[in-house]
């Protein structure tokens, strides 16, 4: 698809998180797919629907913080929507990219645009 777009992207001795999204109906940006490649081969992605999967609330990678190859994780931004509100939950998560698991809940941000805290990394 050429419609998507790299919002983020964290490098790390070949190793390479890249957080892909497409626009929207809204004007901004809907997450895609989370990717994670090593030399240019793809190792694991995660796309929107498998990130989604089990969730109670919609919820969706909004930026990216950290990325640990060797552990096979990463720190990343979730915005989540709970059903009975209309205010997006933004907080941090360590992420097992392998199994598309939350590690442990890192904090809560204030919105999206929050400079991330020190307990991320």
């Amino acid at each position: 698809m050429s419609d998507i777009q790299s919002l983020a992207t964290i490098d790390h001795e070949g190793h390479c998180l890249e957080l892909l999204c497409l626009p929207s109906d809204n004007g901004g940006l809907a997450f895609h797919d989370l990717r994670w490649a090593k030399d240019q081969e793809i190792v694991c992605t995660i796309t929107n629907v498998d990130f989604q999967r089990g969730a109670p609330n919609r919820r969706w990678v909004s930026g990216l913080v950290a990325f640990d190859p060797i552990a096979g994780t990463a720190v990343i931004q979730i915005g989540e929507l709970p059903s009975d509100r209309h205010i997006v939950d933004y907080s941090l998560r360590e992420w097992s990219l392998l199994e598309n698991l939350e590690v442990r809940f890192v904090e809560h941000c204030d919105d999206v645009l929050d400079e991330f805290g020190s307990n991320a990394l």
